[in-house]
């Protein structure tokens, strides 16, 4: 058979590898690599020190016998409910990490069913690699922090913004879904972002519609409940700690506008972005550049215009807001990944073995610095300089 009617007798990428027949392995060998990336480091930490599972308080967090009312409560539940059912079999602080847990995992298949939705079957794993082999996720995807319950929320806007194009009932109450789940996890700055993201979307061709005009109103129907549920039981709970929560959602004091206000740092992304992102930005830049170029339909594609500007809309909202941290760009690791997934495979061969032989070199090196940093503490002790 010719090589054109092969090519043209299949459905997906995939197929044509040589290794086809071993799929099942290669499928079963991925989820091994990601359960691996999940479970390694999520044990073992510092004891949790949050008292929402001695309070019985599933309404205002606590920590260390202080309320916390404008700390949106459902990661402390989350991990609170976890303690109590993994107790049993693992310590208490360790069994509460089961939360983060369930947040990566759910966020892993997430960012695969959007990257099949976007490019297609054989697209679904690349950039779920991508987004694991980020260097931001490090230290920072294994911390018991709200901040990460944002990373499921924002990957199921994703998806929903995605479907939106061929399930926009479906897509509108997941979008809905997110954004009350994501206002649940972290407050107010979640939410605004992805209505923000979902309401520039129609500036282009394939959101431009009254079947995605019906998904926004049904997301606002099914979110509306979620993100007022918590602030009105917070009041009758306690009106002086809504009144504390409410003060804290003063969109002046997130932009460093109000008096006390901590101050803003607009290039404190920028600075950190090249290497928190690696690799998914550049590859995101070299996704833009080939698409600019007329490649592969251009930039006129929901596979672009959709990561692209969540990308932009995360950047551009967290450079503007006071008192940055590395751990709010942990979403953008998101968009960034598919965007960088949607041209991995035309990557110049020399281009490619240069990063190959970079993360090698890299980590190799970074490893075996570890490692024997590692011996030597366990020998002659943690030396003075370190």
């Amino acid at each position: 058979m010719p090589f054109a009617d092969v090519v043209a007798s299949q459905n997906e990428p995939s197929e044509l590898s040589p290794s086809g027949p071993y799929r099942t392995l290669k499928q079963a060998g991925l989820v091994l690599l990601c359960t691996a990336w999940i479970a390694l480091g999520l044990f073992g930490h510092d004891p949790w020190n949050f008292d929402m599972l001695k309070s019985g308080d599933w309404i205002i967090p606590q920590l260390a016998g202080s309320a916390l009312p404008e700390r949106a409560p459902l990661f402390y539940a989350l991990a609170a409910a976890a303690a109590s059912a993994f107790q049993a079999v693992l310590p208490l602080h360790d069994a509460a990490r089961i939360a983060i847990a369930l947040c990566l995992g759910l966020t892993l298949w997430l960012l695969a069913l959007t990257g099949r939705e976007l490019y297609g079957p054989g697209f679904r794993w690349l950039p779920v690699l991508i987004f694991i082999g980020c260097i931001g996720l490090w230290d920072r995807s294994h911390q018991l922090s709200p901040d990460l319950g944002l990373l499921p929320a924002f990957a199921l806007a994703l998806y929903a913004l995605a479907l939106s194009q061929r399930r926009p009932a479906l897509a509108g109450i997941l979008l809905g879904g997110a954004a009350g789940v994501a206002f649940l996890f972290r407050g107010s700055l979640g939410p605004a972002l992805i209505a923000l993201t979902a309401l520039l979307l129609p500036l282009f061709k394939p959101w431009r519609s009254t079947r995605y005009a019906g998904t926004l109103a049904l997301a606002i129907v099914v979110a509306a409940p979620l993100i007022v549920a918590w602030p009105w039981a917070l009041y009758l709970r306690d009106p002086v700690a809504f009144s504390q929560w409410f003060a804290a959602q003063d969109i002046t004091r997130l932009f460093g506008l109000a008096p006390g206000a901590p101050e803003s740092e607009p290039l404190y992304y920028a600075r950190n972005l090249l290497w928190f992102a690696w690799p998914a930005l550049p590859l995101g830049l070299w996704t833009l550049w080939l698409r600019s170029r007329g490649f592969n339909g251009g930039l006129g594609d929901a596979g672009v215009e959709l990561p692209a500007v969540m990308s932009l809309v995360l950047f551009i909202v967290l450079s503007a807001a006071a008192e940055p941290r590395a751990t709010l760009l942990l979403p953008l690791l998101l968009p960034l990944s598919l965007l960088a997934a949607a041209e991995v495979d035309t990557l110049k061969r020399g281009y490619s073995g240069a990063l190959d032989w970079f993360g090698i070199l890299t980590f190799g090196l970074l490893a075996a610095l570890v490692w024997g940093l590692w011996i030597e503490t366990l020998v002659n002790g943690l030396p003075e300089p370190v």
